[in-house]
């Protein structure tokens, strides 16, 4: 009897840390300490359960990034080209390392309160006779960075890299992607963004009220 492996086992999660940030002082935003914990720690604990495997896109690693005992994987492409280059690496690294994969997810490091079902999610209409990208939304915005990329596309991303290419969204537009919906949690009866992100000294504040309030894990729908 053959046993079909569900879609997320065919899927490497690439949490992409996009370096220093000039609204936080020039620090690396996936080392920020939310409530005793940094926000590359808290990204991978959310993402290893959803995958086969996880790396981490990140050019300049630290300590607490090899500390994770994950692949850490650079930009193949020079020149600091921006998320899709963190994508690229992520399917090169996937094509020679776990050959039966069909995807990469790829979540921003520093959105702490991402989906716990988001591979699950994105994953339903990606499975076409040819594998689909699809991407997430929450509210009235899309976020392109939460994504599945189908790893067939590597040589369409690198190409529209070494032509100039730079926006995430750029490449998507041509190919209409499934745009998946994802709802979060009430924190004090308001419903909290599962895709909030940390840009700022205050966003920081806001993210550590927010889960000190979240008493308990649970999963978005």
């Amino acid at each position: 009897m053959t046993v079909t492996q569900p879609r997320t086992q065919r899927i490497v999660g690439c949490i992409l840390c996009g370096g220093q940030s000039r609204r936080m002082g020039g620090q690396d935003k996936s080392l920020l300490q939310l409530n005793g914990r940094s926000l590359i720690e808290i990204a991978f604990d959310r993402l290893r359960p959803q995958v086969k495997s996880v790396v981490v896109s990140v050019n300049n690693p630290s300590s607490s990034h090899e500390a994770l005992g994950a692949p850490l994987i650079r930009d193949s492409l020079p020149g600091h080209l921006g998320p899709m280059a963190g994508v690229l690496s992520a399917m090169e690294w996937a094509k020679t390392h776990e050959p039966d994969a069909k995807w990469v997810l790829s979540i921003a490091a520093d959105t702490p309160f991402f989906p716990l079902d988001l591979a699950e999610k994105l994953a339903e209409p990606a499975g076409s006779i040819v594998p689909l990208i699809t991407v997430a939304k929450s509210r009235k915005e899309v976020h392109p960075t939460f994504a599945l990329w189908p790893v067939y596309l590597a040589d369409d991303v690198r190409t529209y890299l070494l032509t100039g290419g730079r926006s995430v969204k750029g490449f998507m537009r041509d190919r209409t992607p499934p745009v998946i919906s994802f709802g979060g949690p009430m924190v004090d009866g308001i419903e909290l963004d599962p895709f909030f992100n940390i840009n700022t000294p205050q966003d920081l504040r806001v993210a550590e009220i927010a889960d000190s309030s979240l008493i308990e894990e649970i999963s978005f729908g």
